[in-house]
């Protein structure tokens, strides 16, 4: 199934010149493995930024050039990652063991979960469980979302950025339908109950950099608890 979601072309962008967080890239390179239109588009993008390059008048390179270079692709650099190959998951380990097959998960997402899901899940409510793949330095919380087949997240929004690609399955919020393989950024402007179908449930990445905020009228009083256990 070909996605309807996708990041927009300043994301991509971003993206392509190398100017975005790790996390993010992780994010996007799962999405792109999986979607021939924003391979196409990157594809684009690419090729302007190369044409851009060799307009350019040579400049001089200071003596270190070349170490500086290799201390960047590093792993644990936040630059060490390829647009074009989407190899932002060599920047982020993780120990997380697994039940299910490598081989379902995007590409990037194989490295990051070489034996496939997790085995530890914690459970935030009786439809929703998350897998912690890595917390960041700076807060960003890279997981893995699970949501049995008719659950819904309570109504929330975000007191930061959130990205969610949807792995496997669907849901629906007050915005629209998101399928396998589409990409979905909200903040603070956005308040939804995400709704997994009622025949299947639904697996979901997210990349956050904030914990959401409940705004419903019982939710509301766990807004506390969740900002201490994130």
């Amino acid at each position: 199934m070909s996605a309807s979601h996708h990041p927009s072309a300043d994301w991509l962008l971003a993206y392509a010149s190398g100017h975005m967080a790790s996390a993010h890239a992780l994010a996007t390179a799962a999405h792109l493995s999986n979607c021939p239109h924003c391979q196409l588009q990157l594809s684009t993008l690419n090729e302007l930024g190369g044409n851009l390059l060799e307009q350019l008048p040579p400049s001089a390179m200071s003596g270190d050039s070349w170490q500086k270079m290799l201390r960047r692709l590093e792993p644990g650099s936040d630059r060490a990652h390829s647009p074009a190959t989407g190899n932002a998951a060599n920047a982020i380990n993780t120990g997380s063991t697994a039940t299910a097959s490598r081989s379902a998960l995007p590409a990037p997402l194989q490295k990051l979960l070489p034996n496939g899901l997790p085995r530890k899940w914690t459970r935030l409510s009786g439809s929703v469980r998350q897998a912690t793949l890595k917390q960041l330095p700076d807060g960003t919380l890279i997981a893995l979302h699970h949501i049995r087949a008719g659950g819904k997240v309570p109504q929330h929004t975000h007191d930061g950025t959130e990205i969610t690609l949807v792995l496997n399955g669907s849901f629906s919020d007050q915005h629209g339908l998101y399928q396998s393989s589409d990409f979905l950024v909200v903040d603070d402007s956005v308040e939804h109950t995400p709704t997994a179908v009622q025949n299947e449930d639904c697996l979901c990445l997210t990349v956050q950099s904030a914990p959401l905020r409940l705004t419903g009228p019982v939710g509301r009083w766990f807004n506390p608890l969740i900002r201490a256990l994130y």
